[in-house]
C-alpha cells in the first residue's frame, strides 16, 4: 500500500468501479437472457446506473429488485414518505442500514449503507435546487461519491478506507507505477492487439491496453444504452459486436473468473 501512489489508488478505486459494473451487469444480462431460452420474461435490474445525477438515481439504476425488495418490505411498513420529511429521512437511513448489513454484518458495509442513506437523505433535501445546476457537474459529482463509496464497500477495513483518501488527497504524485500497468498484459489482449488492431505499434505506449480498458469501459459504461431496452431487437451492429464477446469469452476460457456478486 505504501508503495503505490496518488494516481495509482485513484485508478485502482477507478477500475474496482467499472469492475463491479460489468460484474453485475453482466450477471444480470445472463439472468434475462437464459430466462427468455425457458419462455421467463424478467424485469430490467440493472439501468445504466453510471448515468445517474445523483446517489439518489444511482439506487433507481443499481440492483433495482433490491430496492423494489426494500421498499416494498420496509420503506413503505415503516411509513415511507407519508409520515413527512423527517420521517422519510430516518426511514431511508433505516433501508439503507439494512442495506449495508444484507451485504455482511461488518463495518465496512455497514458505513457503505449509512453513507449511501445519508446522501440519499441530502439529495432529497436539495432536490429542488440540484435541478438548476449544470447536468454534467452534477454527473461528475455523483460518479466520484459513488467511486468513493465502492472503495470502501471493497476495502478490508474503515482504516484502510480512510488511509487510501487521505493518500489520494495528498496527490503526493502522478507517477502510475509499473506494476500496476503490468496487472493489464494479459496473454488475450496482447495477441488481439499484436494480430489484429496495431501490428505491435501498442509496444511503443506505456500503459495502452490500461489506457484503452478505461476508454473502452468509459464508453459502455457512459455512452452506450442499456441493452435490456433493446434486447427484442436485431441489428447486424450487435450481432457482430455479440460475437466478437462471444470468441473472446472462449478464448479466455483458461482463467478463471468469479462473480463478485456471488459473495451476497
Amino acid at each position: 500500500m505504501e508503495e503505490a501512489t496518488s494516481m495509482d489508488w485513484i485508478l485502482v478505486m477507478l477500475f474496482y468501479t467499472f469492475e463491479i459494473y460489468f460484474d453485475f451487469s453482466g450477471y444480470s444480462d445472463m439472468a434475462v437472457g437464459v430466462s427468455q431460452m425457458i419462455n421467463i420474461s424478467l424485469p430490467i435490474n440493472f439501468d445504466s446506473p453510471y448515468k445517474a445525477l445523483s446517489v439518489r438515481d444511482f439506487w433507481k439504476r443499481w440492483h433495482i429488485s433490491l430496492t423494489k425488495f426494500l421498499t416494498k418490505y420496509i420503506y413503505i411498513p415503516l411509513g415511507g414518505s407519508k409520515k413527512g420529511l423527517l420521517f422519510t429521512c430516518v426511514n431511508t437511513m433505516i433501508v439503507f442500514l439494512i442495506s449495508g448489513m444484507w451485504h455482511g454484518a461488518i463495518w465496512t458495509f455497514v458505513v457503505w449503507g449509512i453513507l449511501h442513506g445519508a446522501f440519499c437523505v441530502f439529495d432529497r433535501l436539495v432536490e429542488k435546487y440540484a435541478k438548476n445546476i449544470f447536468e454534467p457537474a452534477r454527473w461528475l459529482l455523483s460518479f466520484i461519491v459513488i467511486n468513493i463509496l465502492w472503495l470502501l464497500f471493497r476495502a478490508e477495513s474503515i482504516q484502510q478506507w480512510s488511509d487510501i483518501l487521505l493518500h489520494i488527497i495528498s496527490m503526493q504524485s502522478t507517477y502510475i507505477s509499473d506494476g500496476l500497468i503490468a496487472s493489464f498484459s494479459f496473454p488475450e489482449a496482447e495477441f488481439f492487439l499484436n494480430t489484429i488492431l496495431f501490428w505491435g505499434k501498442n509496444a511503443e505506449i506505456r500503459g495502452f491496453i490500461m489506457n484503452m480498458f478505461i476508454l473502452v469501459s468509459a464508453f459502455v459504461c457512459f455512452i452506450l444504452e442499456n441493452n435490456y431496452r433493446n434486447k427484442d431487437k436485431f441489428t447486424w451492429a450487435g450481432t457482430i459486436f455479440a460475437s466478437v464477446f462471444f470468441i473472446w469469452g472462449i478464448t479466455c476460457l483458461g482463467s478463471e473468473s468469479v462473480f463478485l456478486y456471488f459473495n451476497f
